[in-house]
């Protein structure tokens, strides 16, 4: 249940989106690693419908951009 108490999935997270905030989620003022793949099982279990959505989309956005970037 989210939030505003609607029913959400609870599969959490995928394994791929979770390995892109992984990779992804830094901190801004070290500029390392917020998570690590020890936090895999964690972030993975993390409720659809969380903010955990908003920064896999984001994640998912910057691989996508290098990707284009790589390709040209």
């Amino acid at each position: 249940v989210g939030r505003d108490g609607d029913l959400k999935s609870g599969e959490g997270l995928s394994r791929g989106l979770a390995m892109a905030i992984i990779f992804c989620a830094l901190d801004p003022t070290t500029r390392k690693p917020i998570f690590d793949v020890a936090d895999l099982d964690s972030l993975v279990g993390q409720p659809s419908g969380s903010w955990f959505d908003d920064l896999a989309t984001e994640a998912m956005g910057l691989i996508s951009d290098a990707s284009e970037a790589a390709k040209k």
